[in-house]
C-alpha cells in the first residue's frame, strides 16, 4: 500500500511535467472515458463530428484528411458519406468512387454507395454493390444494413405504385 501512495503522486507529477492532461478515475467504473480528439487528426476528429450528427464540420475535417493522405480510402468513404448525409450526392458519388478504385474491397464505400444510389432511385445500382458484399463478407454488417435499405427501398416503392390503382 504505501509503494502505491509514492507511486500515484509521481504519476501526477509525471502528467504535469509532460504537459498531459490530469483527470480523476471513478474506480467503480469499468469504462474507459473517450479521449479527447486530437487536433491534427482530421479524421477522428470527423468520426467524433459525425456522431454528433455535425455533417458538415465532418466534411471539413474529412476533406482536411483527404489532403492529409489522398490514398487513404476510409478518409473518401467518410467524405462521401459526409457528403451523402447533407444531400450532396453529385460530390458523394465522385468521393465514393475514389475510395473504391483505391480499394474495390471496402466494405462501407459499397453499403453507403449502394444507400446512395437508393436515394436517386437506382436499384439495380445499390444491388450491385450489395452483390458485392455477399462475395465479401456474406452476413457481415455492412451487408446486412445494405440490404435492410434495399428491402425498405422496396417496401416503399411497391406502396407508392399500389397507391396510384386506389381510387
Amino acid at each position: 500500500m504505501s509503494r502505491l501512495l509514492k507511486i500515484v503522486p509521481m504519476a501526477f507529477v509525471l502528467c504535469a511535467l509532460a504537459g498531459a492532461p490530469i483527470t480523476a478515475v471513478d474506480a467503480a467504473s469499468s469504462s474507459k472515458k473517450p479521449e479527447a480528439t486530437a487536433p491534427d487528426d482530421p479524421y477522428k476528429m470527423g468520426q467524433d463530428l459525425v456522431k454528433e450528427g455535425k455533417f458538415k464540420e465532418a466534411e471539413e475535417a474529412f476533406m482536411a484528411a483527404v489532403q492529409k493522405t489522398p490514398t487513404d480510402a476510409d478518409a473518401l468513404n467518410m467524405l462521401a458519406y459526409s457528403q451523402r448525409r447533407q444531400g450532396e450526392l453529385d460530390e458523394a458519388f465522385e468521393n465514393y468512387g475514389k475510395a473504391l478504385a483505391l480499394d474495390p474491397n471496402h466494405k462501407g464505400a459499397h453499403e453507403y454507395i449502394g444507400e446512395a444510389y437508393l436515394m436517386v432511385g437506382n436499384l439495380p445500382k445499390a444491388e450491385e454493390h450489395l452483390a458485392a458484399l455477399l462475395k465479401l463478407c456474406n452476413g457481415c454488417e455492412e451487408s446486412r444494413d445494405l440490404a435492410k435499405a434495399i428491402q425498405r427501398y422496396k417496401e416503399k416503392n411497391k406502396q407508392s405504385s399500389l397507391d396510384q390503382f386506389v381510387l
